[in-house]
């Protein structure tokens, strides 16, 4: 006759993450509802985006003139290092507009980076779930302020629901027999949830 040891469980999520806005900005729009069930990388909330758009524009706006005044630094650079092995300019010109010519490199470097955190800006106007699971209470609203990186309330939280963990204890007097049936082998459990229709 098995053994049959009856306990009441909680289920508790293996991940539950904290859904928050990394950039600051008007809520345009709320995509999901509170017990929503949603997928890894479903869209939740959006963001106004017209100013990161403009932030994008005009680092790309900056890196493109950066980039036409690298370009006639370098053909300066190619046309005074003929003259400079000629004799017709002297080593501290061609030197000057050497540095010049770097100085500007490094300047594409730094719009160029910038341009990177533009587009990534852009990206966290759009936000999306981290994890599949089912979504909880929803704090903002379409029109409201979201700020980025917010230590306060969340957007609202995703509970992992598939693995999920159920807990339990059973009572000190079964922990022998609990222990002498698990070293024979993986002892079997079954979950019901309450009510009088659920199955295990």
């Amino acid at each position: 006759v098995p053994l049959a040891l009856e306990a009441i469980g909680a289920v508790e999520p293996i991940r539950t993450t904290a859904v928050r806005s990394q950039v600051t900005g008007t809520l345009l729009k709320r995509v999901i509802r509170e017990g929503q069930d949603v997928k890894q990388g479903d869209l939740l909330f959006e963001i106004d985006p017209r100013p990161f758009r403009n932030a994008l524009q005009s680092a790309e706006a900056d890196l493109q003139k950066v980039r036409v005044q690298l370009e006639t630094a370098r053909a300066q650079v190619a046309r005074y290092r003929g003259l400079t092995a000629d004799q017709m300019v002297s080593k501290e010109q061609f030197e000057k507009i050497n540095d010049a010519a770097r100085a500007l490199e490094a300047e594409s470097l730094s719009v160029e980076s910038r341009l990177a955190t533009a587009r990534i800006q852009l990206e966290y106007c759009s936000i999306r779930a981290p994890l599949a699971g089912r979504a909880g209470q929803i704090t903002l609203h379409e029109g409201d302020i979201v700020r980025g990186n917010d230590t306060g309330a969340p957007l609202t939280t995703i509970h992992q629901l598939s693995p999920i963990n159920v807990t339990f204890g059973v009572p000190q007097q079964y922990l022998g027999a609990l222990q002498r049936y698990r070293a024979a082998g993986q002892l079997a459990v079954a979950a019901t949830p309450p009510g009088a229709d659920e199955k295990p």
